[in-house]
């Protein structure tokens, strides 16, 4: 009997700590007004130095399971597929890391480190027709990014040009390009 209530009691210890670590766990997502779409992967891309912003410019890219990278020998990529995206052009100290910041939209030259000022997002976009059932431009709000070794936590706030609500977050690593 004492073998049975032992056994009754590990089962319920598991089985609770299984649904706890499932209601603790953070989708990726990206979420426009209502409407939520989920998120796979990211890159980020290194454009250099210039006179007109300070830092290194950078195009944050993070997008869903029906777009993939193809990779040609030069490490130059194209998506293929069809999904949905958000980028940002923002501006960091670093040229191949981004800052644990909350970068800002502005539109103000020249662009400081910890800003963004171009961004967008597009849903179901099809590269094969350059084709995309909604997008729009960002034109205010914050990304919050904070990295922890290889792994970026990324949270969105922000509005569209149309003024629907913009948020998403993403936890993972980033592809980077030169």
């Amino acid at each position: 009997m004492k073998l049975l209530i032992g056994v009754l009691l590990a089962v319920t210890l598991i089985s609770s700590c299984n649904k706890d670590d499932e209601e603790t766990a953070t989708s990726n997502y990206l979420k426009i007004a209502d409407a939520e779409y989920d998120l796979s992967a990211g890159l980020l891309e290194n454009f250099g130095t210039d006179n007109w912003y300070y830092g290194y410019l950078g195009k944050l890219i993070l997008y869903s399971k029906g777009l993939s990278l193809q990779i040609d020998e030069e490490n130059h990529y194209e998506f293929i597929g069809k999904g949905d995206a958000i980028y940002f052009v923002l501006f960091s100290s670093s040229e191949d890391v981004l800052d644990n910041a909350n970068y800002v939209f502005t539109s103000t030259e020249p662009y400081s480190i910890g800003t963004f000022y171009e961004a967008g997002y597009t849903i179901n976009f099809d590269t094969e027709d350059w084709d995309a059932d909604e997008s729009d431009d960002i034109v205010s709000g914050t990304v919050s990014i904070s990295k922890s070794g290889n792994v970026y936590s990324i949270s969105i706030n922000c509005t569209g040009e149309n003024s629907e609500k913009i948020t998403g977050f993403y936890e993972g690593t980033l592809r980077y390009f030169n």
